[in-house]
């Protein structure tokens, strides 16, 4: 039997379409993420010489900006230390909600690493950077801090049992 162009067999019309557009659609998402990607370093680029800009326009105001990027604002300083404390006791009790250690080292301190991670990969401003990056360290000393205060009780010590009368030891 002949191949039908109509049955979307290998080699038909249908397939050479479908391939097509495919590639096409492909191509036009790899596009598209391209061209996102450079508008944002863009947008970045054009930011940070907008802050420059306007930093070197007025003499007087130069130290206050720079004391400003070089110390942060109190409301970034707020916003780090917000987010210790909260991540501080977000790990201590995640931590007695599982207490589960290995070698008296509490595992759920790993789920702190994401949030340092993250922190020094993101390209935003040091204030959010900084809270992650804070965050995830506080969560990991929440769960240490727990195991400190909350030892493990010792194992029990293992006895044999003793032999039952008659029995042959």
């Amino acid at each position: 039997m002949a191949d039908n162009p109509n049955t979307g067999s290998a080699g038909s019309p249908g397939d050479f379409m479908n391939g097509v557009r495919t590639a096409v659609r492909s191509e036009m998402e790899q596009e598209y993420t391209k061209r996102l990607a450079d508008a944002r370093k863009q947008i970045r680029v054009e930011q940070d010489e907008a802050d420059a800009a306007r930093i070197c326009a007025v003499r007087e105001t130069m130290g206050v900006r720079m004391g400003e990027y070089r110390r942060g604002k109190i409301s970034h300083l707020l916003g780090i230390g917000a987010a210790a404390v909260v991540s501080f006791g977000v790990g201590y009790a995640a931590q007695r909600s599982a207490d589960v250690r290995i070698k008296g080292v509490p595992a759920l301190a790993i789920a702190g690493l994401p949030g340092v991670a993250l922190g020094v990969a993101f390209d935003e401003s040091l204030a959010f950077r900084a809270s992650l990056v804070v965050g995830g360290a506080m969560f990991s000393v929440g769960t240490a801090a727990y195991a400190l205060a909350h030892p493990e009780p010792p194992a029990p010590a293992i006895t044999p049992a003793p032999p039952i009368d008659g029995a042959i030891v």
